[in-house]
């Protein structure tokens, strides 16, 4: 209830009418809410340049998913984009 997600819709003159199917199947539920908190755990690393939240995402991440992979991939993610990430020190 209180996520944004991407969906398909059908949009007319009247805006944008998202196409629902109904509860989603526990298989893709778990997805969602672990790819969900990637996403909270990216926005928390992001505002508050923590480094510790940033890994953490990266190793929620499904397509990371490990703290050897996660922890050299942030470190280049955030060299990278230093001029852009200046919260983080």
């Amino acid at each position: 209830d209180d996520a944004v997600i991407e969906t398909n819709c059908i949009i007319d003159a009247q805006g944008a009418h998202p196409l629902t199917f109904g509860t989603l199947p526990d298989s893709m539920h778990a997805l969602t809410q672990q790819v969900k908190a990637y996403e909270r755990l990216t926005i928390e690393a992001a505002v508050h340049g923590d480094r510790r939240s940033g890994l953490l995402a990266l190793v929620t991440n499904p397509l990371v998913g490990n703290a050897n992979v996660a922890q050299p991939l942030l470190d280049e993610v955030l060299a990278v984009n230093a001029p852009y990430l200046p919260q983080f020190k």
